[in-house]
């Protein structure tokens, strides 16, 4: 019989079937000669098992299926007395093999997800698994995260999570649920009579890619061991000078970049190149990337055309380019963390046309739109994710797009990706349009899509850059800008909402908002914002009690930091940021992090007032950053200063000092 090789430091290890909303318990025990089992499962026999391991008690299920973590698993019964006093940091792989047979409706898979805590039994941290591939349910996949467990941290739950509040029922598996260290092995017998090793085998082979294990800590420990790094710089054209585009993303160990590039002849205005590119470690510790172009024909035309780019939790990259106010254009890889090629789901814009929106400032397109995400005449997509690593996107959007200019009613979209479905949802309220508004591809679409759901709409005024952050809660907080009349660079009214289950939204005091919210009723952030006008983007992120802190941007002073606070129920007084720091980042230790042109970095801890400044850097601007949870630091995206033709990658760490 073949033998199945693991590496451990403990075995949580359990055969669990959960179906329906059925409440059900399964007690495991294990003998002196290492044998697992219960009432309802075959025992498994564990051979020549060589470190110390923590014992599985029990597994219980959440009757009603409504909480975030659905099924925890397990209750630890013991833990080894050399973990609980340990002086030195695990590095560790959650892994588990994974079945599920059904779920119900639901924007989310199942992930494995372990949560560690702090020695006062506070949380410390969580780490999660990539989630179950739907596309080939009722396989066994195999799901794994690294995890590092630091001399502080403890374990305190092992869970099947869906990420959602609401009831749904599953039919799932979880077998040979384990915590790994790379130090010891066991080999297990029997477990070959409980699953098809062929077909897990086939479920590996279809996972596999290039963000390996072996990539994974690679990468991590080079970013131990550099607390910041400056990438080679990319030649790119002055057209992608932006500020609201999210340029970087981050998954299984690669960083993902995508940039407008110059023409491979002479410059027409609609023939520059959008491209895509994937970094990755050698070996020899260099970084390296590829590219793809996924657009040539991309429109010469700063702060409007340039693109971002996202990548879902089953790893697609999602790629949103080259739009003012033009119909969606918008790619998905075919597989997932592979840019090799992409699949379009937008709507098609001819060369003719493109050289209309470019040469002669027309917008035709008075279609609805097709495309994957609601709307049309698009401008300013920007991609977010939650604490779920659950994908959004947000844009403006004409709602009338056969109306005349000033009749279109320019709204602020937000949309949700179902990873399941592989599509996207809007967030908002409901306006019926009439046929004088938008037309349709034929008769019976029209009577299925005679609606459109702005998140922020008002007539006669137009939306601008929302930003989504979302707190330790994973509750969604959202700024954005107004301006009144047609485009232009002054905004007024910097608003603010907020929602926990992303279909109610209040004001910071919890008074309820009516979708679509209007100008009129939208909470401003700005204490003297009557007359004070404003450029368009902001950057929002929240503190460990959920209040939330913007950056604003008014016209003839200082970039402002402002905060909203609970408990005297009013937003603060403007405070300048740093060196015009135009972005803001408030980790879970409530340390505030700003980030300016250079780029420069600072840092202030909760209680503090002063700004530290552990890095700093000259030459580049226009800063766009994530926050890597893995590697404990950030990404940022800059653009030279001098000439706008070189964009450039820094890496800045949370260990580094001033």
């Amino acid at each position: 019989m073949k033998k199945v090789i693991a590496y451990l430091f403990c075995n949580l290890f359990i055969l669990a079937f959960v179906s329906g909303s059925v409440l059900g318990e399964i007690v495991l025990t294990m003998d002196s000669n290492g044998t697992i089992g219960d009432s309802n499962t075959q025992s498994t026999v564990i051979e020549n098992v060589k470190s110390q391991w923590l014992l599985v008690k029990s597994v219980k299920v959440n009757k009603s299926m409504n909480q975030q973590e659905l099924i925890f698993i397990p209750e630890i019964e013991k833990i080894p007395e050399w973990f609980q006093n340990r002086d030195n940091k695990l590095d560790c792989v959650l892994e588990g093999l994974v079945k599920l047979h059904s779920i119900g409706e639901t924007n989310h898979a199942p992930m494995l997800t372990i949560t560690l805590k702090n020695k006062t039994g506070g949380f410390h941290s969580k780490y999660s698994t990539n989630i179950y591939d739907v596309d080939t349910i009722g396989s066994w996949q195999k799901l794994s995260a690294n995890v590092d467990i630091p001399a502080v941290a403890q374990i305190e739950k092992v869970v099947i999570e869906l990420g959602t509040d609401n009831s749904v029922p599953i039919d799932i598996e979880v077998l040979n649920l384990s915590l790994l260290s790379p130090s010891t092995s066991f080999e297990s017998q029997n477990i070959s009579q409980v699953f098809d090793e062929a077909e897990i085998e086939k479920s590996e082979k279809l996972k596999s890619n290039s963000g390996s294990r072996s990539d994974e800590r690679r990468v991590k420990s080079f970013f131990e061991k550099n607390s910041s790094f400056e990438f080679s710089p990319i030649d790119v054209s002055p057209s992608s000078e932006n500020d609201f585009s999210t340029p970087v993303a981050w998954f299984n160990g690669s960083i993902y970049t995508v940039d407008i590039e110059p023409p491979d002849g002479e410059n027409n205005g609609i023939n520059l190149k959008t491209v895509v590119r994937k970094w990755t470690l050698s070996e020899d510790g260099v970084w390296q990337w590829i590219s793809n172009v996924v657009e040539n024909r991309t429109l010469d035309d700063r702060y409007h055309t340039q693109a971002s780019i996202a990548i879902d939790k089953n790893g697609y990259i999602h790629v949103a380019y080259n739009m003012h106010n033009m119909p969606w254009q918008y790619k998905v890889s075919k597989k997932p963390e592979d840019i090799s090629e992409f699949d379009f789901l937008g709507d098609e814009i001819s060369t003719d046309t493109l050289s209309l929106v470019k040469h002669q400032n027309e917008t035709p397109f008075p279609n609805i739109g097709t495309a994957a995400i609601p709307g049309t005449q698009v401008t300013y997509p920007s991609f977010f994710k939650d604490r779920n690593e659950d994908l959004y996107v947000t844009y403006r959007f004409a709602t009338r797009p056969a109306q005349s200019w000033k009749d279109r009613g320019f709204a602020g979209g937000v949309a949700k990706y179902n990873v399941l479905k592989k599509t996207w949802s809007p967030i908002g309220g409901v306006m019926t349009l009439t046929e004088d508004d938008a037309t349709f591809s034929d008769v019976a679409s029209s009577r299925s899509i005679m609606k459109v759901s702005p998140f922020a709409y008002y007539d006669q005024w137009s939306v601008y850059s929302i930003r989504l952050a979302f707190d330790n809660k994973n509750a969604m907080h959202v700024s954005w800008t107004w301006r009144e009349g047609g485009a232009g660079t002054d905004c007024s009214d910097p608003s603010y909402a907020f929602s926990n289950n992303q279909s109610t939204f209040t004001k910071a005091n919890r008074q309820k908002y009516n979708l679509s919210i209007a100008v009129t009723d939208a909470e401003t952030s700005y204490p003297q914002s009557d007359s004070q006008k404003f450029y368009a983007l902001t950057s929002i992120s929240t503190d460990s009690m959920g209040n939330p802190y913007i950056i604003l941007n008014p016209i003839g002073s200082s970039r402002a930091l402002v905060h909203y606070d609970q408990n005297s129920k009013t937003w603060s007084e403007p405070e300048p940021t740093p060196w015009g720091a135009t972005e803001i980042y408030i980790d879970d230790n409530d340390r505030q992090w700003a980030f300016s042109s250079g780029p420069n970095v600072f840092y202030r801890d909760k209680g503090t007032t002063k700004w530290q400044h552990p890095f700093s850097s000259e030459g580049f601007g226009w800063p766009k950053i994530v926050y890597i949870d893995e590697i404990d630091g950030f990404l940022i995206h800059t653009l030279s200063t001098k000439d706008r033709m070189k964009s450039r990658l820094f890496w800045v760490g949370r260990t580094v000092k001033p």
